[in-house]
């Protein structure tokens, strides 16, 4: 079970993107552009989370 600490964290990240989509309309078109571009870069996003796994794994000292 997570910590209340973790839990009102992330009631208030839900809260803020909430209030972001109501009150600022240009938050939802930015959210749709880049979830648009996600679905044609994903393979670039793949590629760079998997050097940052492998720089993060060489670097750690055993």
């Amino acid at each position: 079970m997570p910590s209340p600490r973790k839990r009102l964290s992330l009631l208030l990240a839900v809260v803020l993107l909430a209030a972001l989509a109501v009150f600022v309309p240009s938050f939802l078109y930015f959210t749709e552009l880049a979830l648009r571009e996600l679905r044609f870069m994903w393979w670039l996003i793949l590629l760079i989370a998997a050097a940052i796994w492998l720089l993060g794994g060489l670097g750690r000292k055993k």
